[in-house]
């Protein structure tokens, strides 16, 4: 996600300016992830609050919803990093590598990872922040976003290769994470490769 909106960013008209709002949001964004090891992760989220917190008036739909995923991304990022037990790391792999999977259970990461479904379940909301669903959900979505992005697969068919049954849970969840719908975001995706190769 930071690499493409350094890319959007490069496409903005007009130099960078340091003390424009969105190069410092994605300055930091960049800062935080390209950090060996996040040794305060609170000091980590006080900082990504404040980039949401900062955002001015004058800021567009577009770039609200660039700020909210980017900063969602980050987020996700720092508190899955550093802090967590090797188990966790590993339950969290496992569903990044097996999110496709429609039936994809805690019980499944669970015995992949050697422990309960209970303690896998209050371990990994303690260390992270967030539960498995909301993990596997995230994990189906940034999928989703490539798909739609980089392809011209229907979101019937993102959906199905994500890992939901149907249209309608990746539009839920997708609109719960991004902000949008799926067909949105796609035609967004599309606009913004189309000036991208006009200006090329």
């Amino acid at each position: 996600m930071v690499v493409s909106v350094v890319v959007w960013m490069q496409d903005r008209k007009g130099p960078e300016d340091p003390s424009d709002w969105l190069t410092t949001v994605v300055a930091t964004c960049r800062a935080l992830v390209e950090r060996q090891g996040v040794g305060d992760r609170r000091e980590a989220l006080r900082q990504l609050a404040g980039l949401v917190a900062e955002m001015p008036a004058s800021a567009s739909p577009g770039e609200r919803l660039l700020v909210w995923a980017l900063v969602d991304e980050v987020t996700f990022f720092v508190l899955g990093r550093g802090g967590t037990d090797a188990r966790i790391r590993g339950a969290l792999q496992f569903i990044d590598t097996h999110y496709t999977e429609p039936r994809l259970t805690l019980g499944a990461v669970a015995a992949h990872v050697g422990m309960s479904r209970f303690h896998l379940a209050r371990t990994l909301t303690t260390q992270t922040g967030h539960g498995f669903r909301a993990h596997l959900h995230h994990a189906r979505i940034r999928a989703a976003e490539r798909l739609l992005r980089g392809t011209m697969l229907s979101v019937k068919e993102v959906a199905a290769t994500v890992g939901y049954n149907d249209t309608t849970q990746l539009c839920r969840h997708f609109r719960q994470f991004r902000g949008t719908s799926p067909a949105r975001f796609a035609a967004r995706a599309a606009r913004q490769q189309r000036m991208m190769n006009r200006n090329n």
